[in-house]
């Protein structure tokens, strides 16, 4: 997002969550994404992310970096679209990876989809403690310390959490090969 689209007349306050919003906003949705927000809900809570960005920006920490406690904010969105989603158990969610449209080769397309799908649900069987630590390193490639500065526990544990997640997750993949 360039500066012209920020009004001539914007706050400090507004501009500063314009340029968060420009450099995280595919990380808050990978991270919602990733802990259980489903793609018909994704934009309201990555919204709801930046309006306690908004709301919340005075407050803000420098001693943590702005992904960190963007980060510990998603979190709490997608605990609370969860327990939404609880209360309302009857109602059923579409398909959460629809097969993307594009012009490759169809049958590569749906060899994706449900590569994706199986990653999901292999992430899906590592407690909460693990997976974060695990999405953090793997696919946010986060070092140790930030993980254990984001997730606010010893570096130690950040350590056990990712060598205990990876063997599990090794473990999953013989158990679906075999």
């Amino acid at each position: 997002m360039n500066g012209a689209l920020i009004p001539p007349n914007a706050t400090p306050c507004s501009r500063a969550v314009t340029h968060l919003y420009a450099q995280y906003s595919d990380f808050v949705r990978r991270v919602l994404q990733s802990h259980g927000v489903g793609p018909w809900h994704l934009e309201d809570a990555a919204q709801d992310v930046f309006l306690v960005v908004f709301r919340r920006l005075a407050e803000f920490e420098p001693r943590a970096s702005h992904k960190t406690w963007l980060f510990a904010i998603a979190t709490r969105i997608a605990k609370d679209y969860r327990r939404r989603a609880v209360r309302k158990e009857g109602l059923l969610e579409l398909d959460e990876h629809p097969i993307p449209c594009s012009r490759a080769d169809p049958y590569e397309t749906v060899a994706v989809a449900e590569a994706l799908r199986e990653l999901d649900r292999k992430l899906g069987l590592l407690d909460v403690g693990r997976r974060e630590v695990f999405i953090l390193a793997q696919v946010e490639q986060m070092t140790a310390p930030e993980i254990a500065d984001t997730l606010r526990v010893k570096l130690n544990t950040v350590y056990s959490r990712l060598r205990s997640a990876r063997r599990e997750f090794e473990e999953l993949g013989r158990l679906a090969c075999a």
